[in-house]
């Protein structure tokens, strides 16, 4: 009988491991325990997909759980994590967890999704929510939204302000090279506005973002759909 390999017995073992792990740690009474291992088997996590035990997660009584998976989760679209995604995203008493689950959003494709991130931008009472479901709409190329994301700019919650320059930087690369030139601008006066009252935590955050924007504009990073 041929034996297996060294190599393949360890890859096979290491990820019933680790869905082991995940699955004793959802019934620790600690969060912080439960966080920790979803944080270590993500990192030991290389080759093995644990999407099915981290989206039992989604359903943890601590918010800080519940971020931690939208944040692995990020860029997976598979079918059963945008089901998970949708119901977080109007239904989680948390505006932290709604807000990520719309951000994870950004990287599904359906049809019918632009409608669904208006409808929660539209309903929402959280601001960071409505951030980052702008956010979403400009990833999916949705000009429109951008005018709307960039009025936060001019909020005076430091958050906000961080939060929408970061979405915006994020999704340049799908807006029209005219909205690209209103939003330089704009965060160039609102970079000012800042500077000038010490603000050193907003000014950091939006001279990533600019740079980002200047990128994009000037054609170093640009992707198809940034004209």
């Amino acid at each position: 009988m041929k034996k297996a390999s060294n190599k393949e017995v360890p890859s096979v073992s290491r990820g019933e491991n680790l869905r082991h792990q995940l699955r004793s740690a959802r019934q620790h009474p600690d969060a912080l325990v439960r966080l920790e291992t979803i944080k270590w088997a993500i990192q030991e996590a290389e080759g093995v997909d644990l999407t099915s035990e981290l989206l039992e997660f989604l359903g943890d009584p601590d918010e800080l759980v519940r971020v931690e998976v939208l944040q692995v989760l990020e860029g997976n679209s598979e079918p059963q994590v945008v089901v998970h995604l949708l119901g977080l995203a109007v239904a989680d008493p948390d505006w932290l967890v709604r807000g990520w689950a719309v951000t994870c959003l950004s990287y599904a494709e359906y049809p019918w999704l632009n409608e669904f991130l208006w409808r929660v931008y539209k309903r929402e009472t959280s601001h960071f929510v409505k951030v980052r479901a702008l956010g979403a709409l400009v990833f999916q190329g949705v000009s429109e939204a951008a005018p709307l994301l960039m009025q936060y700019l001019a909020s005076q919650n430091h958050h906000l302000v961080i939060n929408a320059a970061q979405e915006l930087a994020a999704g340049v690369g799908h807006l029209p090279q005219d909205l690209i030139s209103r939003l330089l601008e704009s965060m160039r006066e609102r970079l000012e506005y800042w500077r000038s009252r010490s603000a050193w935590a907003i000014v950091e955050a939006i001279e990533r973002s600019l740079d980002d924007v200047r990128k994009c504009l000037s054609g170093d990073e640009r992707g198809e759909t940034c004209e």
